[in-house]
């Protein structure tokens, strides 16, 4: 299967207690138009855009 790439995001807590960061490498989504189809949203991103479906089994065969 593939890895996923990461990304750094900093996310901050509205009450102002601190900020942390975060890396993910996968954006799951039933929007098939707007991101599946279209490549150039998962090359601008550097994520791997996937389906529910897709991504389950990308775990699946992660975890054996």
């Amino acid at each position: 299967m593939r890895s996923p790439t990461s990304t750094g995001r900093a996310l901050t807590h509205p009450s102002g207690g601190g900020t942390i960061t975060i890396k993910t490498g996968c954006l799951v989504t039933l929007n098939r138009r707007h991101f599946i189809e279209d490549p150039e949203v998962a090359r601008r991103s550097g994520l791997r855009i996937e389906t529910p479906g897709d991504a389950l089994a990308w775990v699946r065969g992660e975890i054996g």
